[in-house]
């Protein structure tokens, strides 16, 4: 009998071929990736006081993150998340974890206590069928699966505002409140940002919130390891930049978003396909910021081609036609030559615009390949005039010089594919 009990033992120990993996969770860690300012503090689980914070320290569960006036502090509680923590706030880092089915992530975890102040959390979208991101707060958790929110603790009064996607706020009654893209909440109801806002919650907390998607994408643009598919994920960075721009193109101000996507264009690097998508999303939502939006874009990212072409395709494929693609190909060249180095730059820059120009044109119905002529010359005048306005004199006298606009026109007749 004792043999029998024992092989059966054997055998249930066995993992058969085909059968199934048990889930197991994990405790993982957070990462400190960014401080601002010289008031951020961290107070580990058993310690009695709290100790000045470092960057690039590995933080456990029950950590108590504290930031003082002027201060910042950027953490990543699990893949593909960015957790910004404003000035005089205190957070604790109540769970951190991973389930995995073998060698399958199946779910990452953060919950995130908000005891004080404001943190602005963005979230992969393309990993939300594995995320489970909270943030409690005294009334409840507001919790998101792939978003772009700011919860903010002030007193007795609790704000979570949405930039982008959805956020599920636990009532005090019971129960939960959904809250979309562009709306506000103070945790009983919520409202559109633009309509009259619920009780508690003031014009400078919608202000905040419309300028959170800006600290996602300056976040992201300054900081280089979560650029890196080791960080965040393969295309994790991209597509956070693209949703947070997407936010501040639904949310922001003129200026916000032409700042929003030329630092998300640089960050993106020669990411053309990126850039093209978060220009076009830019275009598409604030058609009357379209050109300084471009023009701002093209000036940041002047000397990648790869980029500069991004930006150009975006535009033009969002246009609705072919006198607003000339508008934003013009601006292009312009926001090009301001910002190139050398008069052959301003002509090389010409030629890139141009000749994206045309080949986004013939894609686009509403613009057309009849309209390649226009569009090129748009883009010689925009260089002619973005070369004049170079904050190089050398380069701005060099192109005068040389013959302005036939130089340019000669450069891209030449070297450009229209």
């Amino acid at each position: 009998m004792k043999k029998l009990i024992g092989l059966v033992a054997v055998i249930a120990m066995v993992v058969l071929p085909g059968a199934r993996a048990l889930a197991a969770e994990t405790e993982t860690q957070a990462t400190v990736q960014r401080i601002t300012g010289d008031n951020a503090q961290v107070q580990l689980p058993g310690e009695a006081v709290p100790r000045k914070l470092v960057e690039g320290e590995k933080l456990p569960q029950g950590a108590t993150i504290l930031t003082g006036a002027g201060t910042e502090v950027l953490v990543t509680p699990m893949s593909g998340t960015i957790a910004t923590i404003k000035a005089n706030t205190q957070v604790q880092l109540e769970k951190l974890s991973v389930t995995q089915t073998g060698s399958k992530v199946t779910k990452q975890s953060a919950l995130l206590n908000l005891k004080a102040g404001n943190l602005v959390s963005t979230i992969d979208p393309a990993k939300k069928e594995i995320n489970d991101y909270g943030v409690r707060t005294p009334k409840g958790v507001a919790a998101a699966r792939g978003t772009n929110f700011s919860v903010t603790i002030r007193g007795t009064t609790y704000v979570v505002a949405v930039t982008n996607g959805q956020v599920s706020v636990a009532l005090p009654s019971g129960g939960s409140l959904n809250v979309s893209s562009g709306q506000v909440s103070n945790g009983t109801t919520s409202s559109s940002m633009s309509a009259s806002p619920p009780a508690g919650v003031t014009a400078q907390d919608i202000a905040d919130a419309a300028s959170a998607a800006m600290s996602a994408v300056a976040t992201i643009a300054a900081t280089p390891s979560l650029q890196t598919t080791a960080t965040m994920g393969t295309g994790t960075a991209d597509a956070l930049l693209t949703a947070s721009v997407q936010s501040v193109a639904t949310n922001g101000t003129a200026a916000q978003l032409s700042q929003a996507v030329a630092q998300a264009s640089v960050a993106a690097g020669s990411s053309t396909a990126t850039i093209s998508s978060m220009v076009s999303t830019a275009v598409t939502a604030a058609p009357a910021a379209a050109a300084s939006v471009v023009q701002a874009t093209a000036a940041a990212v002047s000397n990648n081609t790869a980029a500069l072409s991004g930006v150009v395709s975006g535009a033009v494929s969002a246009s609705t036609s072919a006198s607003g693609a000339q508008a934003v190909v013009q601006a292009a060249a312009t926001g090009a030559a301001q910002t190139a180095a050398t008069p052959a730059a301003v002509a090389a820059a010409a030629a890139t615009v141009a000749s994206s120009a045309v080949t986004a044109a013939a894609q686009n119905t509403s613009v057309g390949s009849a309209a390649a002529t226009a569009v090129v010359q748009s883009a010689v005048n925009g260089a002619a005039a973005g070369a004049a306005t170079n904050a190089n004199q050398g380069v701005a006298n060099a192109v005068q010089a040389g013959g302005g606009a036939t130089q340019i026109s000669n450069s891209v007749n030449s070297n450009a594919a229209v």
